[in-house]
């Protein structure tokens, strides 16, 4: 190799090495700073969440009323238990409204057999563009249970047909295989609760991978010792518990999680729902709320809040886990306007 290109060799391997430390240096920098903004709210979300405030909370007819939104596509294994353990949570006022996506195993006819489902006349004010609902079912046995059964169209699609279907004026977006803690609910309309210019609120999302789970509770928390889904567990505990914390007091939390969010429903009918043309429809939604709340002047906030608690499982092999990550990243399924 000549003097010359070994040189160039030299100064380009050099220059590399100073711009990834710059890089490291600056993002680990910044996560300092959401730790460091992040302190002084776990410890008031400490004292907010005791015991005795919850219980004055699950007594107080102020608390906000409800509507949980579940989709559902090919959850027959699973969707009995998950829509029973939502339909026991403790909380004074709510209704669950579970759409089935165009499922083509048995999910329907389980939600049928163990719900004792009947038909009902349809009387919901369609607002959002949707696929056709094929019928509307209320059970004999759970006045809080409604499910309506659609044509497929995706997830965004189920969650649109949701916001129309819903009786109350705030609503908690959730997958069906996402398991919510008895309290969580309680938890999470807290900030609702106590402060007005709440636009929606999100919680902590932690890994259910290798706890022990009993009709649809978890019951021992255990970190899974497969290297992939453990370090995926540590991953959710740095991006919930300091991250997003920290976004609080700087204005740009950008996302709430679509396992896992509550929001005031007449800004989500405002800003005409969910977009169907994104795979990642949550990401998508608080951007355009955010944007929404800052044409307006509206005083409203996104935020965050650490303690309610719903546990998802993550990807433990690379294919699937990659799969998931590139979703994340590509945001847009195809080209045009997200409504």
């Amino acid at each position: 190799m000549s003097p010359d290109l070994t040189a160039w060799f030299v100064y380009l391997v050099t220059t590399a090495d100073v711009a990834i430390l710059w890089y490291m240096l600056l993002v680990n920098s910044f996560f300092a700073l959401l730790l460091v903004l992040a302190a002084p709210q776990l410890f008031a979300h400490w004292r907010f969440g005791s015991e005795d405030v919850l219980a004055r909370s699950l007594t107080s007819s102020a608390v906000p009323r409800v509507s949980i939104l579940v989709p559902a596509h090919n959850e027959a294994v699973t969707i009995v238990d998950s829509l029973r353990a939502l339909l026991t949570l403790q909380y004074p006022y709510f209704e669950v409204v579970l759409v089935n996506d165009g499922s083509t195993d048995d999910t329907m006819q389980r939600l049928l057999d163990a719900y004792d489902l009947y038909e009902v006349p349809p009387a919901v004010m369609r607002r959002l563009r949707t696929e056709r609902v094929k019928a509307y079912y209320r059970s004999k046995t759970w006045t809080k249970l409604l499910v309506v059964d659609k044509h497929n169209g995706g997830k965004a699609d189920s969650l649109n047909v949701g916001l129309d279907a819903a009786r109350f004026p705030y609503v908690l977006a959730c997958d069906a295989d996402t398991l919510i803690e008895p309290d969580a609910l309680l938890r999470l309309a807290r900030p609702f609760l106590f402060d007005q210019k709440i636009a929606a609120v999100g919680g902590t999302i932690r890994v259910v991978n290798s706890c022990t789970v009993e009709e649809g509770r978890v019951i021992d928390a255990r970190v899974d010792s497969r290297w992939l889904s453990g370090i995926q567990t540590v991953e959710y505990l740095r991006a919930f518990l300091f991250g997003r914390l920290g976004w609080n007091l700087l204005g740009g939390n950008l996302i709430i999680s679509g396992a896992f969010g509550l929001f005031r429903r007449d800004y989500l009918t405002e800003i005409l729902g969910y977009a169907t043309s994104t795979v990642t429809e949550d990401f998508e939604l608080i951007v355009r709320l955010q944007r929404y709340l800052k044409e307006q002047g509206a005083a409203a906030k996104v935020v965050f809040i650490p303690d309610p608690v719903a546990w998802t499982e993550v990807p433990t092999s690379i294919a699937v886990f990659g799969r998931q990550r590139e979703r994340w990243q590509r945001r847009i399924r195809h080209e045009g306007t997200c409504r």
